[in-house]
């Protein structure tokens, strides 16, 4: 609920940069690799809780923030992930959730080649099911993985599991995909996350929700898998799996407490950090693994020494309004 935020003194100051659009609900953002002035933002969160707040739809800017053109997917509410073609900056995946509440039909995977002004749905798991996660394999961006999710709120329950959810490959940059099953739970499957290895990504680690479920491991880039480990904390509000770029045995795994791996997922132990709870997002350095900035429910923490000690970026104010009382 906290829009954009920007920062050109390595986090010393941040600025608000999606404060003039019709709403600031933000659930993912993706950065050119060839121009970091091209931002795509995906409104409305994925988390899908009962408190979640919805959007409308896709933003691209093409100046680093200072304005933004709405470029469809206007009825999906809620996006999952945005994936930037690596070497083509017009060819852009989108995993589009759809309404928590119900049945919506424009949800699923999307597809665009001229940078946003038409989209093709390259996955369709009906009127239930959406796109939660979508991955470019970085060296080999013919190869994407993505994973679809049924689940729909209702006022007393939650349903997160469904036959619409699905692990899914393509080996065409994401014109056509077929469902990989092989090593993984059988169903039904719930929200699935996704990392690849920067450095070699043969190496791709998962968060597959299901009755024997949790990490697992593909070492053939997504086509097989094998099972690491059951922990998978609170998968519908979680499932945000990353594997550390360089080191091939280190793994992070988010949730109410900050988890991470040094034998490529057999074992986790918790990171001891003085912060708020409940982590939802992280970015590790390419270039130095040891420093890593992780997004939780009490804002932004960075760690310059691979999570012995951290700072917190304190200058946003975004606060959210759960109740007002008269």
């Amino acid at each position: 609920g906290g829009g954009v935020w920007k920062t050109e003194s390595g986090g010393i100051k941040l600025g608000p940069g999606f404060d003039k659009e019709s709403l600031i609900s933000v659930g993912a953002l993706a950065l050119s690799q060839k121009d970091p002035n091209v931002v795509w933002a995906g409104t409305g969160e994925p988390s899908s809780r009962n408190s979640t707040l919805f959007g409308n739809g896709l933003y691209k800017t093409t100046d680093g923030g200072k304005t933004w053109a709405h470029m469809g997917l206007k009825d999906s509410k809620q996006i999952g992930k945005i994936a930037i073609h690596p070497k083509n900056d017009d060819v852009v995946l989108v995993a589009a959730l759809g309404h928590l509440w119900g049945p919506n039909d424009e949800r699923g995977l999307y597809r665009t080649e001229d940078g946003g002004k038409s989209w093709r749905r390259v996955i369709d798991s009906g009127p239930k099911a959406g796109a939660g996660d979508v991955a470019f394999d970085p060296k080999d961006p013919n190869v994407v993985l993505a994973a679809t999710w049924e689940r729909v709120r209702y006022p007393h329950d939650f349903v997160s599991r469904g036959p619409g959810s699905a692990l899914w490959r393509s080996t065409d940059g994401g014109k056509t995909f077929s469902k990989v099953t092989k090593g993984l739970p059988e169903g039904p499957l719930g929200r699935i996350g996704i990392s690849f290895h920067r450095a070699d990504p043969r190496l791709v680690v998962a968060t597959v929700d299901a009755k024997q479920g949790g990490v697992f491991v593909s070492q053939d880039r997504g086509a097989s898998w094998e099972f690491r480990n059951r922990l998978n904390p609170r998968p519908f509000y979680f499932s945000t799996p990353q594997f550390d770029p360089v080191d091939k045995n280190r793994i992070y795994l988010l949730g109410v407490n900050f988890h991470a791996s040094d034998d490529q997922g057999k074992s986790f132990r918790e990171l001891s950090i003085r912060a708020h709870p409940d982590h939802h997002a992280i970015w590790v350095d390419p270039d130095d693994n040891a420093h890593f900035i992780i997004g939780n429910d009490g804002g932004l923490n960075e760690t310059r020494d691979r999570g012995r000690s951290w700072r917190m970026f304190d200058s946003m104010a975004i606060g959210q309004f759960y109740a007002v009382a008269v």
